[in-house]
């Protein structure tokens, strides 16, 4: 076979090994057993005629309490995880077989105990286990009417008869309740191969966004002139949230771009995006990074895929400021000198969509105490108890109550408010940039 070559068919599988029996079932066994035990007792005090061998009974009474008590001791102990199924199931049969015997054969008040045992069977060993211990408990009854002890009123054709009419019933038991354990038991490998996935997926959904932060940059923790916040929320612990910074020869570059959808599909393209922010730090035009963000999603994605954003040059200087936005929610500007906020008036298309797309480029100024809240629309969009949106109203009113904080903790904030309040179905990114009022100590 050359290398390489698929490898056509596969081996045989191993036989598979009986399941051992579980704990739990195992004291269902026990305690099943000493309430027959109770209830022969109990028989045997009675006057009941058809226990004919009451001395017999008293016998494999004694020697069931005892084979009980000592299968209990070695549960206990820990000493049953070797015990095969079918030994237990076989010494129940004979245990049954040997009750029904001495207390009146195929007519003993006990005979039911052959439907339970079949049940059991089923439990254990699936389809096959029941109807096994079917055919085996027919074959015991069938020896009973034939050579069974005589009851007085009843002859063997009449205890063959009896026999006879009970079988349908024991064979419909054991189909039924194999039946029934065959899909309960397919139900919960199936249930456990799904939990199986799902961690699988949890441990790459976790990996990929240890990724995705290694792709991105981090916000500066001292930004001469500014201090920066930024708050993510996430729908599976990945999204399609991107926020990046990159320093440029004025000061720094903010962007916040939002990929149609969440999950791990919008988390790669956003991983994947995230490097083109570079150009901005080596001079590139703000412009011509839109439009290879767009090139980028327009010829490598598919056609239902864009990318909303919002890009942000800021000097340090003179806090002047050059942004666009492309088919994004508008930042919000909260001005220190009137305590006013105001969305930014800006109009581009989405990157993606069209293989050119519309840019344009504005330009304003942060004053000294003055701060731009950039987000995407899963902080608009979420929805409170009686289904109203939050909107770009609700959220500058939240920016208004919370602007007096620094801005790490006044995204915190901000975004603690509308997961309280509202109903947050999409993947939420705050970043708040305000430009300080005093140069920072050295």
């Amino acid at each position: 076979m050359p290398h390489g070559a698929p490898v056509t068919g596969s081996p045989e599988a191993p036989a598979r090994a009986p399941a051992p029996l579980a704990p739990e079932f195992l004291h269902l066994l026990i305690a099943g057993r000493w309430v027959v035990l109770a209830t022969v007792v109990l028989s045997i005090l009675l006057p009941i005629g058809l226990l004919v061998e009451r001395g017999a009974l008293v016998v494999l009474g004694l020697i069931t309490a005892v084979y009980n008590s000592g299968l209990s001791a070695l549960l206990r102990a820990g000493r049953v995880r070797g015990l095969r199924p079918a030994v237990v199931v076989a010494i129940d049969l004979i245990l049954v077989t040997l009750l029904n015997w001495f207390s009146g054969g195929v007519q003993s008040p006990f005979r039911g105990l052959y439907y339970v045992l079949i049940i059991v069977a089923a439990a254990i060993g699936d389809l096959k286990g029941g109807l096994l211990t079917a055919a085996a408990a027919t074959f015991a009854e069938a020896v009973m009417a034939l050579i069974q002890p005589e009851v007085p009123g009843a002859e063997w054709q009449q205890h063959l008869s009896f026999a006879v009419s009970t079988v349908p019933y024991l064979f419909l038991t054991a189909l039924g309740s194999g039946y029934l354990v065959r899909r309960l038991r397919e139900q919960w490998e199936r249930a456990e191969e799904t939990e199986a996935q799902l961690a699988q997926v949890q441990r790459d959904l976790e990996i990929a966004r240890e990724v995705q932060g290694a792709l991105t940059h981090t916000a500066p923790l001292n930004v001469p002139g500014f201090e920066l916040g930024a708050f993510t929320h996430t729908q599976y612990g990945i999204g399609g949230d991107l926020q990046d910074y990159v320093p440029i020869p004025e000061g720094i570059g903010v962007a916040l771009a939002d990929v149609v959808g969440h999950g791990l599909s919008a988390a790669l393209l956003a991983a994947r995006l995230a490097h083109l922010l570079d150009e901005l730090g080596l001079g590139t035009p703000l412009h011509e990074v839109l439009e290879s963000w767009n090139r980028t999603i327009y010829e490598r994605t598919p056609a239902e895929m864009y990318v909303t954003m919002a890009i942000i040059e800021l000097r340090a200087a003179d806090g002047r400021a050059r942004y666009t936005v492309a088919g994004h929610p508008p930042p919000l500007h909260w001005r220190s000198a009137t305590g006013e906020v105001r969305p930014l008036q800006v109009t581009g298309t989405a990157l993606g969509a069209l293989p050119e797309p519309q840019i344009e480029v504005r330009e304003m100024v942060l004053e000294p105490g003055d701060v731009l809240l950039i987000y995407t629309d899963g902080a608009v969009e979420a929805r409170d108890d009686e289904g109203e949106l939050l909107g770009i109203d609700g959220l500058s009113q939240l920016l208004a109550r919370h602007v007096s904080l620094p801005p790490r903790e006044m995204v915190n904030r901000i975004a603690a408010d509308i997961l309280e309040r509202c109903d947050v179905r999409d993947d939420m990114t705050l970043v708040a940039v305000m430009r300080r009022r005093t140069a920072p100590r050295r």
